[in-house]
């Protein structure tokens, strides 16, 4: 029995080529949840807050973009910058979450101002 390599390097070379285009859409998919992300931030900010507000959707919008460049042109650093800007975020919306926990833990429970409460309007 032979061996045909050059169909073996041909199969391999195809397995590379699928991998290749496999990642190339699941990057650009990844990118597209992430811009989908940022605009679901910035739809919830209560832009009543002031400053801060102004700030993260200022912030926000500046991320949007380079993930949008970064699709664009398949720079990866721009990715990264991103990654780098949202992670202390993230870190600061984990601790405001705990601390509303803690907050809703520490608060007694009124039970009969929990039993009135009229759902329906």
């Amino acid at each position: 029995m032979s061996r045909n390599y050059k169909e073996d390097f041909q199969a391999e070379e195809n397995l590379v080529d699928a991998k290749k285009v496999f990642l190339t859409s699941l990057e650009e998919k990844l990118d597209v949840l992430a811009e989908n992300i940022l605009y679901e931030l910035m739809s919830t900010l209560n832009m009543d807050a002031g400053e801060i507000a102004d700030n993260l959707m200022r912030l926000y919008d500046f991320m949007i973009w380079q993930l949008i460049e970064a699709n664009r042109d398949k720079d990866k650093n721009k990715v990264e910058s991103v990654i780098e800007l949202l992670l202390p975020l993230c870190d600061a919306w984990k601790q405001i979450v705990e601390k509303d926990n803690i907050a809703v833990v520490k608060t007694p429970v009124n039970r009969e101002q929990a039993k009135s409460i009229n759902f329906a309007g």
